[in-house]
């Protein structure tokens, strides 16, 4: 009797044990997907700041357009190489996780191991001058002969039970030990790729000091291009600023015009009252649209941002930007980035020509161009063709586009989206 309690006693401590249970760490997987889609972002920029970048050079003349895609390749490179150092970050502290679970689980087998050995060593000593049996069918009583049945029962199904999770764990181990062998893989990969990108931004850097040096001695010319560039700029601004104070005054005129209820009655009145609500309507729908407008070029990338910045040679020099340039290839087409109207086609000096589109109170516009395909008054709608990017003595393939609200100048770049579909 006192070895059938040794096996009670066993059975209810391993039965609490097994209802405890060992608890599997189920291992967090790294969502890739981001990574990757960043990574696949900045390669393609690369390669098209590279392909830009290979039709300036083969000119051969040394320019501020060679300097300014070296120097988004740059960016770009650093950003890269960022993504890559921040995956690497991922990795290792995933892997560092993997190898903690995996000393977990080392210890849970070796307890799971001794407590299994416990279970043997106690059943085989307590059962070895008891035949089964005998045991059962010793029983006084009918109900004390079902309580030795379902304890005898209890013992196999608890050794069954513990055996199995024994060998759930190594399956376990195994895996994880799998998984930390592929991480391994991953991160030597991650190392190598930005040890590549780390040598390319090198030589980046390398070239850009070499281009900086040979510009620094072309500074009469330079100086020369930046009035020139700074007097189109100012012909451009004027162009706009008087097209759209023409269009706020007639604006102004019609809304007073409408506020006494016999001029409304007219019919020049209630056509100017619609045209204003059409404007609106499309004000509001173009404006609902920041951060989602297409870019107006297939390929190409921003070379000169919005705003005042120094020059990208001469430091000590200030230069303004009323929109951005989108640097981009020989002969490249143009789209518009929102339906409207074209306002004014015009060709202004050392811009070439230049679309306006009117979106209700919005405009956008787009200079540089060598060649137009609308006319004036014509609708068009978002990606519609406008006309073909120009490209000047340096050969740089240049686009200017800009945004207005009323008379107020808009970064561009915030109203794109962040890459050319």
């Amino acid at each position: 009797m006192k070895r059938y309690r040794n096996i009670c006693w066993y059975s209810a401590l391993l039965g609490l044990f097994c209802v405890l249970g060992i608890g599997s760490i189920s291992a967090t997987a790294l969502d890739k997907d981001q990574f990757s889609k960043d990574r696949k972002v900045l390669l393609q920029r690369i390669k098209t700041i590279n392909q830009i970048l290979q039709q300036t050079t083969s000119k051969k003349a040394l320019n501020t357009g060679q300097l300014t895609a070296i120097n988004k390749k740059i960016e770009s490179n650093e950003q890269l190489i960022g993504s890559l150092s921040k995956e690497l970050q991922v990795v290792n502290a995933q892997m560092a996780q993997k190898e903690h679970k995996i000393q977990t689980l080392q210890a849970e087998l070796i307890q799971l191991e001794e407590e299994y050995a416990k279970i043997l060593f106690w059943g085989s000593k307590s059962m070895q001058h008891i035949n089964v049996l005998v045991f059962i069918f010793s029983a006084d009583t009918f109900q004390v002969l079902l309580q030795k049945l379902s304890i005898t029962k209890e013992y196999v199904k608890l050794r069954k039970q513990h055996f199995a999770q024994i060998k759930k764990t190594e399956l376990q181990l195994q895996h994880e030990k799998k998984h930390l062998t592929n991480k391994a893989k991953r991160k030597g990969l991650l190392l190598h790729r930005r040890q590549c990108e780390q040598t390319g931004l090198q030589e980046s850097k390398t070239q850009q000091q070499e281009l900086i040096g040979v510009l620094e001695q072309q500074q009469g010319q330079l100086t020369k291009e930046l009035h020139q560039h700074n007097a189109a700029v100012k012909r451009l601004d004027k162009l706009i600023s008087d097209i759209v104070k023409k269009e706020l005054a007639l604006a102004a005129a019609a809304k007073k015009a409408a506020a006494t209820a016999q001029d409304s009655n007219k019919p020049a009145n209630r056509a100017a009252q619609a045209i204003s609500a059409a404007g609106k309507l499309l004000s509001t729908r173009f404006a609902k649209h920041k951060g989602k407008l297409p870019w107006p070029v297939k390929k190409g990338f921003i070379s000169n941002k919005f705003g005042r910045r120094a020059h990208a040679v001469f430091k000590n020099v200030q230069v303004e930007n009323l929109g951005i340039d989108i640097q981009t290839e020989a002969q490249a087409t143009v789209h518009a980035i929102f339906d409207g109207f074209i306002k004014t086609v015009s060709f202004v000096p050392g811009m070439n020509y230049v679309v306006i589109i009117q979106h209700g109170q919005y405009h956008t516009v787009y200079a540089k161009l060598s060649a137009v395909h609308v006319k004036v008054g014509q609708v068009v709608h978002m990606k519609d063709f406008i006309g073909i990017v120009s490209t000047d003595n340096n050969h740089i393939s240049e686009l200017q586009l800009q945004i207005w609200n009323g008379l107020e100048k808009l970064n561009p770049a915030l109203w794109l989206t962040k890459e050319p579909e």
